[in-house]
């Protein structure tokens, strides 16, 4: 969980790797159990999501196909397209979700949004 933040620090502040992974150590410290809560809740969530897309996906592939092992062809190109659906709603959603981790702990610990207001009360003026 300490290091859950440091692909978010990598690419939203532009550091190197290890600076990144230092940072999203610095980060955490002090919310490990609300992240891992957060963390886990958002899992179990997209496992439920990624199953109700895959498993129907599945049971056509078996009627189409006539095949109750799910080796043939057709029913391994049906499985597979419904796997990568899933998988790429799940991982675009996971990365917003660690995003989203990532702005909330910087402005719980350093006042990001007190910053970004001033910024944009500047640029308004």
């Amino acid at each position: 969980m300490r290091t859950l933040l440091a692909p978010a620090a990598l690419m939203l502040e532009g550091g190197g790797f290890w600076a990144s992974v230092a940072r999203a150590w610095r980060l955490t410290r002090g919310s490990f159990w609300r992240l891992l809560g957060i963390y886990l809740l958002v899992n179990v969530l997209v496992s439920f999501v990624v199953a109700a897309i895959t498993s129907p996906a599945a049971v056509v592939a078996t009627l189409v196909t006539g095949d109750p092992t799910a080796t043939s062809f057709w029913s391994i190109v049906i499985t597979s397209i419904a796997d990568v659906i899933g998988l790429t709603l799940s991982t675009t959603f996971m990365s917003a979700v660690v995003g989203l981790l990532y702005i909330d702990v910087r402005m719980r610990r350093e006042g990001l949004d007190i910053s970004l207001a001033r910024a944009a009360g500047e640029h308004a003026a």
